[in-house]
């Protein structure tokens, strides 16, 4: 393979992964016209995703800190409902009292990522080689991209936004967005059309939805 054509797929990446359109299936077909191998074509996706990864954690940095620290609070918290729970059995007159561990946005927001990915992750690993079979098929990755499409159109036309704030966002909109996050496995499917459809249909508002389908997609 030349670095011209390394420099078109990573051009195709770089531009469609922000987009509501499947980069997954645009580099399908670009591998494709190009006669890449599947295998080949596979470790070079993982390698471009990870370029696209970077840039997200780049450009959330704050973010992504902020989350990894209440994740990390809420962690301890956990551990100590523990200790507070066998301390409380050991011990009958005592009654010392559990500490919240979700409160405030910023732990809702870091629980509400971690929820979504627990379906992410069972959807993509059960799915794999399902996936493969799909990205080889010349058909497809289009009528895959084609219903997308139509999904988009549907949520569009419907002006599903609620405009509820993350503070107001359920575990079941966390679910739905990791589940379809999950889907997009497949090449033709935008995971970025999805996540951010099934945020509006949540009710969710739109800057909330964009924003938190960036961050998840890491």
């Amino acid at each position: 393979m030349s670095f011209l054509e390394l420099l078109c797929l990573g051009l195709i990446q770089g531009i469609s992964e922000f987009l509501p359109v499947s980069s997954f299936g645009l580099l399908t077909v670009a591998e494709g016209l190009l006669g890449l191998e599947r295998r080949t074509g596979e470790l070079l996706e993982v390698m471009l995703h990870m370029g696209t990864m970077i840039s997200i954690l780049i450009v959330f940095r704050k973010d992504f800190l902020k989350l990894l620290a209440e994740s990390f609070g809420m962690l301890l918290d956990m551990l100590s409902n523990i200790v507070i729970y066998f301390h409380n059995r050991r011990h009958h007159d005592a009654d010392l009292p559990y500490v919240r561990v979700v409160k405030g946005t910023w732990r809702k927001l870091a629980a509400f990522l971690w929820i979504s990915a627990f379906p992410t992750m069972a959807i993509g690993y059960s799915a794999r080689r399902l996936v493969t079979m799909v990205a080889a098929s010349p058909f497809l990755p289009g009528a895959l991209t084609l219903i997308t499409g139509i999904f988009l159109l549907v949520t569009d036309l419907g002006q599903t936004e609620g405009g509820k704030p993350a503070s107001e966002a359920g575990p079941d909109s966390a679910m739905w967005l990791g589940i379809c996050q999950g889907v997009s496995v497949f090449p033709g499917v935008s995971r970025c059309a999805l996540t951010m459809c099934s945020g509006l249909l949540c009710g969710l508002g739109k800057k909330f939805v964009v924003k938190f389908s960036y961050i998840i997609s890491v």
